[in-house]
C-alpha cells in the first residue's frame, strides 16, 4: 500500500520530505543541550541559616521540629537533614509521580513560621541535588585585599540574589572573603555601676534584633498585613539598644513633698541607659574559616547550581550574561570563569556529532564499494538524514534534549536504517534483473520485505 503510493505520487512525497527538513531544521535549533537526559527528581531542599551556632544546636533548635513538619506533607517517603556550623540542611524525598509544583506550595505552608523567628536568619526553599556539582564557578575579586569585606557583602547582597532570581537556578554558594560581625565589648564598672547583668544585654539585644507581626488590618474591603520592622540595620542601631533605665536623680521625697495635699504621687522620671553607655560597640573581623586564592590574591568562589531538571547549557548562559552586566553596573567587581559543565557538556555533545557525521559518510563509502551504483548509495545516503531530521521533531514535541544517550541512539538507529536500506535495494535489484520495470520492480520489492524488517527493527526496539 505504502510503496504503490509513493511511486504513484512522487510530488506529494517530495512535498512531504521537504516538510520533514523544514520542520527538523526549526526543530534541531530549539532542541536543548545537556550531558544526560533530564531525570525526574522528586526531591526538595530546605535550608536554614542561624549565626554560628554549633551543629548540636542547630539539631536540638531547629532540625527535629523542621523535619516534624515536612514529614506532615503529603507523600513523602523519606527526610535526610545534614546539620552543619550555623545551617540545617533536609532533603525531603516524595513518592514517584508526585506533582512538584504542589509538594513545592505544601513544604512552603510549613517553613512559612520559620522565616519571621528572631533567631533565623534566612530559610530557603529549592528543588536542587545537594550532591550535585555546580554548573558555573566564578571567582570574585576587588581592587585591594581590604575590599574583602565590602566585596562579601556585595556578593551575597547584589550578586548572589540576582543571580537566584534567574529561571533555572537553585542556588549560588558563596566561599572565601572577609566577613564582618559587631564586636560588643562590655565595661565590667560601668555595668556595676548600673547594676546591669551581661545575660541582661544579652537578652536586650536579642530582642531589639527581631520584627514583630501586628496582624491585619481590614480596610476598604482588603486585608493588609501589618509588619513592625525590627532588625538592626547598621551599628548605629545595635549601639542605640536599651538595655536599662536608671532613675533622673531627683530624690523621691522631695518629688512628692508639694503634692500630698492633692493626693496624687509622682514617680521618679525613668532615663533609658544605652549600649554605648556601657559597651564599646565596633565592626571586627570574623574568624576566617575558608580561604579562596587566584593567582596568590584573596578573593571570593561563587558555586552556582541550577534545577534538577532545568537544561545546563541555557542556565549557564543565562548566568554568565548576568555576570557580566553586573560587572559594567559594578566597576570595582572583577569576575573570572573557572570552571563551566556547560564547556564540558558542549565538547561532548560535539565529539559525538563529530563522530556520528563520520560514521554516515564512512557508511556511504563502503555501499559504494560494495553496491557500485551510485544512484543507490545516494538513496541510502538520502534515508539517513531525513530519517535524524523527523526525529528532531518528535524530540522537540515530546521536550527532549540532545544528550549522549539520546545521540548515541540516533547513531545506532541510522547504522539500523542502513541495513533495512540496503535489504530494500538489493530486493528491487533482484526484482529489476529478472525483467520488471523500474516502478513496478520498487513497489513489489519493498513490499516484500517490508514486513520482515518492521519486525526486525521493532524487536531491536
Amino acid at each position: 500500500m505504502l510503496p504503490r503510493f509513493a511511486v504513484r505520487h512522487p510530488i506529494t512525497v517530495t512535498m512531504i520530505m521537504l516538510g520533514i527538513v523544514i520542520l527538523g531544521s526549526i526543530s534541531v535549533d530549539r532542541l536543548g543541550t545537556d550531558l544526560f537526559p533530564s531525570m525526574y527528581n522528586p526531591q526538595l531542599v530546605v535550608e536554614l541559616q542561624s549565626g554560628e551556632r554549633s551543629p548540636l544546636e542547630m539539631e536540638t533548635r531547629f532540625a527535629r521540629q523542621l523535619e516534624g513538619d515536612v514529614r506532615s506533607v503529603s507523600h513523602v517517603v523519606d527526610v535526610h537533614t545534614l546539620c552543619r556550623l550555623g545551617i540545617v540542611q533536609v532533603t525531603v524525598t516524595f513518592a514517584w509521580g508526585t506533582d512538584m509544583d504542589f509538594a513545592l506550595l505544601d513544604v512552603q505552608k510549613k517553613i512559612a513560621r520559620y522565616e519571621t523567628r528572631s533567631d533565623v536568619d534566612r530559610v530557603t526553599l529549592s528543588q536542587y541535588d545537594p550532591q550535585a556539582a555546580p554548573v558555573l564557578i566564578y571567582t570574585m575579586s576587588g581592587a585591594s585585599r581590604r575590599d574583602l569585606d565590602e566585596i562579601r557583602r556585595l556578593a551575597e547582597n547584589v550578586v548572589k540574589l540576582n543571580l537566584e532570581r534567574l529561571d533555572g537556578v537553585a542556588r549560588v554558594q558563596v566561599y572565601g572573603g572577609v566577613r564582618r560581625e559587631v564586636l560588643v565589648k562590655l565595661d565590667a564598672y560601668r555595668l556595676a555601676a548600673y547594676q546591669i547583668s551581661q545575660q541582661n544585654v544579652a537578652d536586650a539585644i536579642r530582642q531589639s534584633n527581631a520584627d514583630a507581626s501586628g496582624g491585619t488590618l481590614d480596610y476598604n474591603n482588603k486585608a493588609y498585613t501589618i509588619k513592625g520592622i525590627g532588625r538592626f540595620g547598621n551599628i548605629d542601631n545595635v549601639g542605640a539598644t536599651v538595655v536599662g533605665y536608671k532613675s533622673s536623680g531627683a530624690d523621691e521625697d522631695s518629688l512628692n513633698t508639694g503634692n500630698r495635699q492633692s493626693g496624687r504621687v509622682f514617680e521618679p522620671e525613668k532615663i533609658p541607659i544605652y549600649l554605648t553607655d556601657v559597651a564599646t560597640v565596633t565592626y571586627t573581623p570574623a574568624d576566617r574559616t575558608e580561604l579562596v586564592r587566584l593567582g596568590g590574591r584573596d578573593c571570593l568562589a561563587l558555586y552556582i547550581y541550577k534545577e534538577a531538571e532545568d537544561n545546563t547549557i541555557r542556565v549557564a548562559k543565562q548566568a554568565e550574561g548576568a555576570l557580566d552586566h553586573m560587572a559594567l553596573e559594578l566597576p570595582i567587581l572583577s569576575f573570572q570563569r573557572i570552571y563551566s559543565q556547560a564547556d564540558f557538556i558542549s565538547n561532548a555533545i560535539g565529539e559525538v556529532e563529530s563522530s556520528a557525521v563520520v560514521g554516515v559518510f564512512l557508511a556511504m563509502l563502503v555501499l559504494y564499494v560494495f553496491l557500485r551504483n551510485v544512484g543507490a548509495t545516494l538513496i541510502i545516503s538520502m534515508a539517513i538524514p531525513l530519517s535524524i531530521l523527523s526525529t528532531f521533531t518528535l524530540m522537540y514535541f515530546q521536550e527532549l534534549t540532545l544528550n549522549l544517550m539520546t545521540l548515541g541512539g540516533l547513531a545506532l538507529g541510522a547504522g539500523m536504517l542502513v541495513d533495512n536500506a540496503i535489504v530494500v535495494i538489493e530486493n528491487i535489484f533482484r526484482r529489476r534483473q529478472i525483467g520488471e520495470d523500474a516502478a513496478e520492480a520498487a513497489i513489489l520489492g519493498t513490499a516484500e520485505v517490508g514486513v520482515p524488517i518492521i519486525a526486525a527493527t521493532l524487536t531491536t526496539i
